[in-house]
């Protein structure tokens, strides 16, 4: 009750304010915004160095600011605003909240992202009648996509991590099970317990072969990997397996830029219906993309292919070679051969956990100390007020 004598006294007030300003010819204040905006640069994970501007980025995706613009002014973003400064408590009309969908659209109409003159850097800008909150709602919008970021590069070094922890254990139990059959063979053969044992030119030939023969067989998975890939994928999950190999850029572009060009057909849709000009031309410059694509799939299939039959029959012929070897080996040191050859086999696996190891590390370190794209150039300041 007493809100409701508050507010008919604020309509009493303004209807007085508006007589007031008609009877004397004098004009009604204007209502005055104040604008404030924040400053921040996105690395390009595509960026490379332009030979024609020396000391200058240039980017791979000429998506990618645009792109960045639009994920700024998206919904997940400004309801995380929203529900960061509590708007819809702030913005109560009459002690009433105001909706999600409300508070969402003050801020879209009060928000302007865009590039920043001919630079990398993305302007934020808000404007409203308070400049202290123009200033806040522009540094939160900041922060908030900054979060974003690192929690999308968190989740995806966690699942890489997961990856190498899975392959590292597989690793150290094919090592565990190496160490036992050299131990069984080096007692049924009676062989020093120090592992010591005579080097010949044999045993080291067939070392080199092993370690060769090891080396085309991995090359081979990869290659089979890479087709099988390219042979199951579908549209929707090539880029995020192909992330994992990343063994064709052109490939993770076209994707990345098939993927932006649907949120612009999405927007425009939405906006300006299905019949708009720009909308058609979007939808063309996706079909052109796709037909690019699926080209580039076809000639990375033979090249994959090519590679794939060439490796094979490299490992064939070390394979025989190796059989060769082997049974040359075994005739000169029947008794000492089988336990040369567990060793070899151990050397070999220890010498792919090591691998395994240095690379985990590698992914744990930057777990731990992850580099966010995004840095938050210059924070909004409350403007002046005269």
């Amino acid at each position: 009750m007493k809100n409701r004598r508050i507010m008919d006294w604020n309509i009493l007030l303004c209807i007085g304010v508006i007589s007031f300003f008609s009877s004397t010819g004098h004009a009604a204040p204007k209502l005055v915004l104040h604008k404030a905006t924040a400053r921040i640069i996105v690395s390009d994970p595509d960026s490379y160095l332009d030979p024609s501007k020396p000391g200058s980025l240039s980017s791979g995706n000429p998506y990618f600011l645009r792109t960045q613009i639009e994920i700024i002014q998206s919904k997940p973003i400004l309801y995380e605003v929203a529900k960061r400064l509590n708007l819809a408590e702030r913005w109560s009309v009459d002690g009433t909240k105001l909706s999600k969908d409300a508070v969402h659209k003050i801020l879209k109409e009060s928000l302007k992202v865009y590039q920043q003159r001919d630079t990398s850097l993305i302007a934020i800008s808000v404007q409203r009648t308070d400049s202290a909150e123009a200033a806040q709602i522009a540094n939160e919008i900041a922060e908030t996509f900054h979060d974003a970021c690192l929690e999308v590069l968190e989740k995806e070094n966690r699942a890489a991590l997961a990856v190498f922890e899975a392959a590292l254990k597989g690793q150290k139990d094919r090592v565990a099970s190496a160490e036992k059959k050299v131990e069984q063979l080096r007692i049924e053969y009676k062989m020093p317990a120090d592992g010591s044992h005579r080097v010949d030119v044999q045993n080291m030939r067939l070392m080199r072969l092993e370690n060769e023969r090891v080396t085309t067989q991995m090359a081979m998975i990869e290659t089979k990997a890479k087709l099988q890939i390219l042979k199951d994928h579908a549209e929707e999950d090539l880029l995020e397996r192909a992330s994992f190999t990343c063994f064709d850029t052109m490939v993770l572009n076209s994707m990345q830029q098939i993927q932006e060009i649907k949120i612009q057909i999405t927007l425009l849709e939405a906006e300006q219906g299905d019949e708009h000009p720009e909308l058609k031309q979007t939808r063309l410059q996706k079909q052109k993309l796709e037909k690019t694509l699926a080209a580039r799939l076809e000639v990375l299939g033979k090249s994959l292919k090519s590679e794939y039959t060439l490796a094979e029959k490299m490992f064939e012929a070390l394979d025989a070679e190796l059989d060769d070897l082997q049974f040359e080996a075994t005739s000169l040191y029947k008794k000492a051969q089988p336990y040369r050859m567990a060793i070899a086999e151990l050397e070999s696996e220890r010498v792919i956990l090591k691998q395994l190891e240095a690379k985990l590390r590698l992914k744990a370190i930057k777990r731990e100390v992850p580099r966010n794209p995004v840095e938050i150039i210059s924070p909004a300041k409350p403007p002046a007020v005269a």
